[in-house]
């Protein structure tokens, strides 16, 4: 009895002793690339002696066990390559320690990493090594950066491959709709740009989803953190001869930080610029924004402005834009986002247009058109998004509405003098509610999908003293459950869906899909590989029409190293046609075209199949990717065209049909960081087959076009040289003729000079055109500038358009139409700008 109760003691006593130890844990991380960081060093520090030692894991976890923590305790952590962190402990609570990377020296050599790093599945650019004091914004230092390129709508690409996310200090103010903020954030403010590949945004899905996404984050450095920056900048137009002058100019605030960010922004112009673009999404995904996934109908041609060449050469305007931003993360990863922003846009354009079509043998159908447009629009828009994302839950509630008001008035004038007069005012209101919510436990999860969406449009066609009117109203609603089993390399999911939409315009017509998805993903090694299965059943109620859909798809990714990695795509996908196809059963669109249905459900069959590789090497600032593709289609409806008198009429007939694209592009960019230089280049080709009926002839057409694009940027401290370039050539042939290659090119050429603060500028922009019924037409467009450089300050003059040229000419093949278009430029303009920074 007396060894039982000794040996009950002593266990009692050990009990009680090892659990009257306290426990230190958590995680190691890369504070720029969000990495885990294994057999990194973490040692437990009492009064300049260490305690107790230990390593992390393979998922960056430690655990030190201690008698006691007092006060004055430091943890310190040490990694290779990064700086020493010592921080106090909390008993109790998990602790995230984030790394810094180091510049460190061995034997007095100094060992410095370069303004690109390569990181796993992370790019990092130094955006303090990039940018100099000529560039004014974000924008502008990123198109310095090797393998990055924005085009004319702000579109980021890496690598070839638009973002699908945006973000910065990793949170999304904007809901995608980014080019706005990097025209705002000032370049001496960011530190760094950090390209994620394969992102996966949704921390319930990381390792267990594979993804193709890239997504960029906008690091700042810490002195423009967390506090109000505001901007002014008044300007100021002249235009010659001195006939009129117009003030204008924005103002806009904002603070960035991890946890909060807002932005106001105010901006009123009369120079040409679109400001329609703030308010564009221009990411294909968002956590704390949601596309609409139906597509209103337009039933009347709404003109909208034409721009071949850069927009603010064509568009005479009168634009403001008001905007408020706002987004908060709290301690539970949980972010709540709010957008509120009007815009008003009043834009004129005068353009003419000589078309001939050649659908009816050797002889083409010619039409003419002179067009004067005033289009004024009005949007009031307002979203709103509460977002969770943890590692065991994700959750989205996204709620927006979007008004407005478009008037479209068109004098269009023929050869023979008569005038013709039409305007289209198309109201439209458009309400979407989004939920979603998913549950992780273990190897599995559920995801719910909810989303509801209304539109409505009374938009009324006048054309002289002729007039219709179409009351649109639509309701959708899409819902799926989808079940998820995650194993060590496998991935099994199942999404079960239900989707109806009722579309109101001259009666009611209802479609109800249901969805079945089967989805398998494969991980080993170096190789993932993704099946899936849609199948859709869909019914029309009002035909009493019932089709089944099969959507197979097999996608390929093999990473052969990090630097390399090969896609390999390939799809079936059959679809029915949407409900507006067939609503009405004749309407007309604009002055001279007629649409006429019969009522035909369309069904269309399409084959796609692609192979992309991708290369990078930072160390060497070498991008590049290839890729080709071919797709096929097939359709059971196609638009008869017939043009007589020049009136269009367009009737949707039952004939089965086909057409096909093949195409290849390559893009090579390589960056000298030591010369402050950036070369780019890509290439492009296209080939298009495809048929247009016109009454019982059906002609069948081929288009080729190649298209090459040098890029070169040269930006010491003391000068700045940008060239950029494309040359195309374009050719189309139908059964009964072969018309004429086109060749068209773009140079532009800016020539920067710096002395101290003051930076004086030239630049031009050369056109080459061929036009199919005239010789080829040069056009050259020349701007000289200057801006002085103070503190806090910034002052711009600029003389646009400095020769004067009022009109520019090209002609473009589309199917087997040839169109010559004619536009008119704004004048020879002073722009005036101060930008004040406070």
């Amino acid at each position: 009895m007396k060894r039982r109760l000794s040996t009950l003691c002593i266990c009692l006593v050990c009990f009680l002793t090892v659990h009257a130890q306290s426990t230190v844990k958590g995680t190691v991380s890369d504070s720029v690339t969000g990495e885990y960081l294994k057999m990194a060093s973490v040692i437990l520090m009492r009064r300049g002696k260490s305690l107790t030692f230990t390593k992390t894991d393979a998922h960056g976890r430690f655990s030190l066990q201690t008698k006691s923590v007092e006060s004055d305790d430091r943890l310190v952590v040490t990694y290779m390559g990064y700086k020493k962190c010592t921080m106090p402990i909390v008993v109790g609570k998990d602790l995230h320690v984030k790394m810094e990377p180091a510049e460190f020296e061995l034997k007095e050599i100094l060992v410095k990493s370069g303004p690109i790093t390569n990181k796993a599945d992370t790019i990092t650019y130094d955006l303090t090594r990039f940018a100099d004091l000529r560039d004014n914004s974000l924008k502008d230092v990123l198109q310095k950066l090797p393998g990055v390129s924005i085009d004319k709508g702000g579109t980021i690409s890496v690598n070839g491959k638009p973002i699908n996310r945006f973000t910065v200090e990793g949170l999304d103010l904007t809901g995608g709709k980014y080019d706005k903020i990097n025209e705002t954030l000032k370049a001496k403010d960011v530190k760094s740009a950090e390209v994620i590949e394969h992102d996966q945004p949704v921390k319930a899905l990381q390792k267990k989803v594979y993804s193709d996404n890239v997504a960029m984050n906008i690091n700042l450095k810490d002195d423009a953190k967390d506090k109000f920056m505001f901007t002014i900048s008044p300007t100021a137009l002249v235009s010659f001869p001195l006939k009129e002058s117009a003030a204008g100019g924005k103002a806009n605030a904002l603070q960035i930080g991890k946890v909060g960010q807002k932005m106001y922004d105010v901006e009123y112009d009369h120079t040409g610029k679109d400001l329609s673009s703030s308010h564009q999404r221009l990411v294909t995904f968002s956590l704390s924004a949601q596309d609409s996934e139906i597509s209103a109908p337009q039933w009347f041609h709404i003109p909208s402005l034409q721009t071949p060449i850069d927009d603010e050469r064509l568009r005479f305007n009168n634009s403001h834009d008001w905007n408020f931003r706002r987004i908060d993360k709290n301690d539970n990863d949980e972010a709540t986002r709010i957008s509120v922003g009007y815009l008003h846009t009043t834009e004129y354009q005068t353009t003419s247009n000589t078309s001939h079509y050649y659908i009816n043998g050797e002889k083409p159908t010619t039409t003419e058109e002179k067009r004067r447009l005033h289009l004024s629009n009005d949007r009031l828009l307002l979203d709103y998004n509460r977002n969770l994302n943890k590692e065991n839950i994700y959750g989205n509630h996204y709620i927006s509405a979007d008004a407005s008001l478009t008037d479209a008035l068109a004098i269009f004038s023929g050869s023979k003098g008569d005038r013709i007069s039409q305007r289209v005012k198309s109201p439209e209101i458009r309400l979407q509610h989004t939920l979603d919510r998913m549950f992780v436990r273990n190897r599995y999860s559920l995801e719910l999908h909810s989303d509801a969406e209304f539109f409505h449009s009374p938009s009324k066609l006048m054309v002289n003293d002729w007039a219709n009117k179409l009351n649109t109203t639509l309701w959708y609603t899409n819902n799926h459950l989808t079940w998820m089993r995650n194993r060590s390399f496998t991935t099994t999911s199942l999404k079960l869906g239900f989707s109806a939409e009722h579309l109101n315009v001259n009666g009611g017509k209802s479609h109800i899909s249901l969805e079945a998805s089967p989805y398998h993903e494969i991980r080993k090694g170096k190789v993932t590989l993704h099946l899936s299965l849609p199948i859709m059943w869909d019914m029309y109620v009002n035909h009493k029409r019932y089709f089944l859909n099969l959507s197979p798809q097999i996608n390929l990714n093999f990473k052969k190293s990090n630097r390399s990695q090969w896609y390999l795509y390939a799809m079936m996908l059959q679809r029915t046609g949407n409900i507006s196809d067939f609503a009405l059963d004749e309407y007309r669109y604009d002055y001279r075209t007629t649409m006429r249905n019969n009522g035909v459900i369309p069904r269309n069959t399409t084959l796609s199949t692609s192979m992309d590789y991708n290369y990078k090497r930072t160390v060497k600032e070498l991008f590049g990717n290839f890729k080709i593709y071919y797709n096929h289609s097939w359709s059971n409806v196609m638009q008869d065209l017939q043009i007589k008198s020049g009136e269009y009429v367009y009737n949707s007939v039952e004939r089965k049909h086909h057409n096909s694209i093949f195409g290849m592009s390559g893009n090579l960019s390589k960056g000298w960081y030591s010369l402050h230089l950036k070369a780019q280049a890509g290439v492009e080709y296209r080939h298009v087959r495809g048929q247009q009926l016109s009454g019982e002839t059906l002609t069948g057409y081929r288009n080729n076009i190649v298209t090459m694009k040098p890029n070169i940027i040269f930006s010491p401290s003391w000068c700045n040289i940008s060239y950029l370039a494309s040359f195309s050539a374009s050719r189309t042939s139908t059964d009964a003729v072969s018309l004429q290659t086109l060749w068209n090119w773009r140079q532009s050429l800016s020539l920067t000079k710096t002395f101290d603060r003051i930076d004086l500028s030239l630049s031009a922009v050369h056109y080459h055109n061929e036009l199919q019924s005239s010789p080829t037409l040069n056009t050259i467009i020349a701007d000289a500038s200057v801006v002085w450089r103070m503190k806090g300050v910034r002052l711009s003059a600029e003389l646009r358009n400095m020769f004067d040229r009022r009109e520019y000419i090209v002609t473009s093949y589309n199917g087997a139409v040839s169109s010559t278009s004619f536009y008119h430029l704004r004048p020879r303009e002073v722009f005036l700008k101060a930008q004040v920074s406070l």
